[in-house]
């Protein structure tokens, strides 16, 4: 009869190779899943923007596509001079740079009432602008949108300013006339361009991508401005 062998254990040489591999295998695991859940995150991030950058030109394309310049009749009822354009009612368009890179400015009248805020249900034109502003360092701009009713005397109110879309990188406004002739500025209550609404706006709106302040992803779109601008008796008596 043969003998009972004895319980052999394992060496530490086993136990050493057997945490190795497991290491190993928990390793490549983990690795797996990390980058399965950035490309998810990433995807993510890339769908805000998109969805952002959709939204914003939408709102500004309507704006801008409700624009309006009266044409002010001067003392006798003539349109005498060309159109004459109150300060208060000019289309301007302003280049800026902001810590290096363009950070423009649009404001002008538009008949395309908005009515963001439910509380306020004005009617009639309003002065709409756009303006990004630097909320927090390394966060890239915001670009706010505010719209001022140009109400009847006595009455007052406004919308104020309402965050559009956040982490941009740069905001632009190009202005092209009829000729095609491109503009960085526009102002139609002064200069080459007095009196005139631009015939296209070209837009270039770039978000920041997290992760790397260097690259942005870029959206462009160009919004054509039907010629509207006729005699306004209530607006010329504040000429």
């Amino acid at each position: 009869m043969r003998g009972i062998l004895p319980k052999r254990g394992f060496t530490l040489l086993e136990m050493i190779v057997t945490i190795l591999i497991m290491a190993i295998l928990l390793t490549t695991l983990y690795g797996s899943y990390s980058i399965t859940f950035k490309t998810i995150e990433g995807s993510q991030g890339l769908a805000d923007i998109y969805e952002a950058a959709r939204v914003a030109i939408e709102r500004i394309g309507e704006d801008l596509e409700g624009a309006y310049l009266p044409i002010l009749k001067d003392e006798k009822g003539q349109q005498g001079g060309g159109i004459k354009s109150h300060t208060d009612m000019a289309f301007v368009g302003e280049e800026r740079v902001d810590a290096g890179v363009r950070n423009d400015r649009i404001s002008f009248v538009s008949m395309s009432h908005a009515g963001l805020s439910p509380e306020n249900e004005f009617s009639g034109l309003s002065r709409i602008t756009y303006v990004s502003r630097t909320e927090k360092e390394g966060e890239g701009f915001v670009l706010y949108r505010e719209e001022l009713p140009l109400l009847q005397k006595g009455s007052s109110g406004a919308l104020g300013m309402l965050p559009l879309c956040r982490g941009l990188h740069s905001v632009w406004f190009f202005y092209h006339d009829e000729s095609g002739t491109k503009y960085d500025n526009w102002d139609s209550s002064d200069g080459v361009n007095k009196g005139r609404l631009p015939a296209l706006v070209s837009i270039k709106i770039s978000f920041r991508l997290e992760g790397d302040r260097e690259k942005s992803l870029s959206f462009n779109t160009s919004i054509a401005i039907p010629s509207r601008g006729e005699p306004d008796e209530k607006f010329s008596k504040r000429q």
